[in-house]
């Protein structure tokens, strides 16, 4: 028994001490379960951290997406809004140009009833007015009845001077001086003048308005789109659309002028087109014209003291047709081109030779008035301002006299000085009064002008 129980306690032994041991497992089995979970739990909550971070990352890239959308959004919307304003431009600009283009159809279709009425008869110089439409028919019989134009006779001082007080041609605004008071002053006004040949539009200028047939018919000889033995039928004019129609009887021919053209330095924009600088080089100007020092000082002290919209409003240009010391026609506007254009006209209607010409300008010596003077075939330019280094060159070229700073006694002579006689005596000369002095004339080369 004694053995017996011996041997049961030595198996309880055994037995404890396999449990102590399976207990020592199973602790150590527990710690390393807590061990794994503690790395887990580690690694989820850097996991989550990143998984944050991302997040973030994920909601400030749409952020930012939402507000480029919404700034494309806001340019897309400007962009439209710019497209919707030309499209509304454009299309009022096509129906002011429609309206236009269909009172020039009603102008065209007004006259030529007129002119099926009467069976091809054309309105004579008396018929100027011509009913409610206020469309002026500006032919003279003799542009039609003589196309030879019968030669000048008799020629009286200034047959066309300036008209300040036309109120058409400037109008009073009132403003402050440089003190803070109350003035009212003259200001020239400047209105589009659109210009057609037959049946095509030419060109838009701006112009003070008078003598709207001579500008067109001066513009076209000057281009070279008319020429000296064209035959004009009628020049119409309509004030309300601001169009003058310069009607031929020889159909012209002019689309390579339109297609090249030069931009001149005139004031107001001057334009030059075709050929005119080959042109220029086939003219001969008459040899035998002379200009003498005291038909010179007589013409400036005479144009100087004229009554004219300069002297009333400025801001505006003159250039007179002379012949000795006898100023012919004094013509005025905001453009010295203009001005120029409305002589020529003039010389073409009335047939006036340009060979014993003179020709005086307000403004600057440049390369369009030299080319102008030449194409009128006018030998001697005189001007109170100053040269352009082109302007000189071509009239040394075509073998034009050009005498610039032309002021009291002075003047300077750059070309062509052949034709000059010096006849004055220089003592008994006198010198530019200020009251009649003119814009620039105190500079030492007009350029003001």
């Amino acid at each position: 028994m004694e053995a017996h129980r011996a041997s049961i306690e030595s198996v309880n032994r055994t037995l404890s001490a396999g449990m102590r041991v399976r207990s020592v497992e199973m602790e150590a089995h527990r710690a390393s379960i807590e061990g794994v979970n503690r790395t887990l739990s580690s690694g989820m909550s850097v996991r989550s951290v990143e998984m944050e971070a991302h997040r973030a990352s994920i909601e400030s890239v749409n952020r930012t997406l939402s507000a480029g959308m919404r700034v494309r959004s806001v340019e897309m919307e400007a962009q439209r809004a710019s497209i919707e304003s030309v499209n509304r431009t454009v299309h009022s600009r096509s129906k002011a140009r429609s309206a236009k283009t269909e009172a020039l159809h009603a102008l065209f279709d007004r006259l030529m009833r007129t002119l099926i009425a009467k069976m091809g008869a054309l309105p004579s110089s008396k018929d100027r007015e011509r009913d409610s439409s206020k469309v002026r028919q500006y032919t003279q019989e003799r542009w039609v009845e003589n196309p030879e134009r019968a030669k000048e006779t008799v020629m009286e001082e200034f047959l066309v001077r300036p008209t300040p007080d036309d109120p058409r041609l400037s109008t009073a605004v009132e403003g402050i001086d440089h003190e803070g008071r109350r003035v009212v002053t003259d200001v020239v006004t400047e209105r589009p003048l659109t210009l057609f040949l037959n049946a095509r539009e030419i060109v838009t200028m701006m112009t003070i308005g008078d003598h709207p047939d001579l500008l067109a018919i001066g513009f076209l000889l000057n281009q070279g789109m008319l020429q000296q033995d064209d035959r004009i039928t009628a020049v119409d004019y309509d004030e309300e659309i601001s169009t003058v129609v310069v009607r031929t009887e020889r159909q012209t021919s002019y689309e390579d002028k339109l297609k090249k053209k030069v931009q001149t330095s005139g004031c107001a924009q001057g334009t030059v087109f075709g050929d005119l600088m080959d042109e220029i080089r086939a003219v001969k100007l008459s040899t035998d014209a002379r200009i003498k020092t005291s038909w010179l000082y007589a013409l400036t002290r005479k144009i100087n003291t004229e009554p004219s919209l300069y002297l009333k409003a400025g801001a505006i240009h003159g250039c007179v047709l002379c012949r000795e010391d006898v100023p012919l026609v004094y013509m005025e506007d905001v453009g010295r081109h203009n001005a120029i254009d409305k002589i020529a006209g003039y010389m073409f209607v009335n047939g006036i030779s340009p060979d014993d010409k003179i020709f005086y300008t307000t403004g600057r010596l440049t390369s369009e008035m030299v080319i102008k003077c030449v194409k009128m075939r006018i030998p001697i330019l005189v001007s109170r301002s100053g040269f352009t280094a082109w302007g000189v060159e071509l009239a040394v070229k075509a073998g034009l006299t050009l005498i610039g700073r032309a002021r009291g006694k002075r003047f300077v002579a750059l070309s062509g000085t052949e034709r000059i006689a010096f006849d004055a005596d220089l003592s008994a000369a006198e010198d530019e009064h200020l009251r009649s002095a003119r814009k620039g004339s105190r500079s030492a080369d007009g350029q003001d002008d």
